[in-house]
């Protein structure tokens, strides 16, 4: 399957097209060589570890894996 997206980061202009290719909650995300976020490739989603607040310990523990939404821009594909 095809995918295909802006080449450069929505967030500070990083070259996606030196980014590492990795599975991220199940779904194929491309990293930011510059900043490190995690962006779906085939929605443009970023992915964030979300963390709550733990009452008794008073600490911030991981919550799992959440999108903030679509934040990269995507192309359709013929092929």
């Amino acid at each position: 399957k095809l995918h295909c997206m802006d080449s450069l980061c929505f967030h500070g202009g990083g070259p996606l097209t030196v980014g590492a290719i990795e599975e991220v909650a199940g779904q194929l995300c491309v990293i930011c060589p510059w900043h490190h976020y995690k962006v779906t490739i085939e929605t443009g989603e970023k992915l964030y570890e979300s963390t709550k607040f733990d009452p008794e310990t008073k600490k911030l523990t991981p919550a799992g894996w959440k999108s903030v939404g679509q934040r990269q821009r995507t192309h359709a594909v013929e092929a």
